[in-house]
């Protein structure tokens, strides 16, 4: 059934792009096989500390040591950031935000098409109790916004970042 108070969708998949490459480089695990999905929302101006990676939920990723993966949940969160100090604040990350939209847009379209699409976006649900707004997988199809994924399970410490 769709979900249509889906009306106002968020891209995050840049989110999730970013958390599967910064893990490829650690594990030397081929990129198509890391699929870390990154849940939450928006507190901060670009990303934010309530954006979370969900290490534990990726073979790959949940092999890193602990150490590894708190560094990597920082440069998710400050990954937005992190482009715009570097480009002294005259620019941001435009072509990973390409990347993302386009992402998007195929899922949509896709959907829209007859097809069924899984992508990352920030709509409004319940999944997660007590905040109207939440990232984590859904699947696009003719109607748009078709379901609404579970968070899944999550690490003990996944779970703390996530309590607003």
């Amino acid at each position: 059934m769709p979900h249509f108070g889906c009306a106002v969708i968020g891209i995050t998949c840049l989110d999730t792009v970013r958390a599967n490459k910064f893990v490829h480089e650690a594990t030397d695990v081929p990129i198509e096989n890391v699929n870390v999905p990154v849940v939450g929302g928006y507190s901060g101006s670009l990303s934010g500390p309530s954006a979370v990676p969900l290490f534990s939920q990726d073979a790959s990723a949940k092999s890193m040591p602990e150490a590894i993966a708190a560094q990597m949940l920082k440069r998710v969160q400050d990954a937005g950031n992190e482009v715009v100090d570097a480009k002294k604040g005259k620019g941001s990350s435009t072509l990973s935000m390409a990347y993302a939209a386009a992402r998007f847009a195929h899922a949509v379209l896709a959907g829209r098409a007859g097809g069924s699409c899984v992508e990352p976006a920030l709509v409004k649900t319940d999944v997660y109790p007590g905040v109207q707004y939440f990232s984590t997988k859904v699947t696009f199809g003719p109607e748009g916004v078709e379901k609404v994924h579970p968070v899944g399970e999550m690490s003990s410490k996944e779970f703390d970042l996530c309590q607003l």
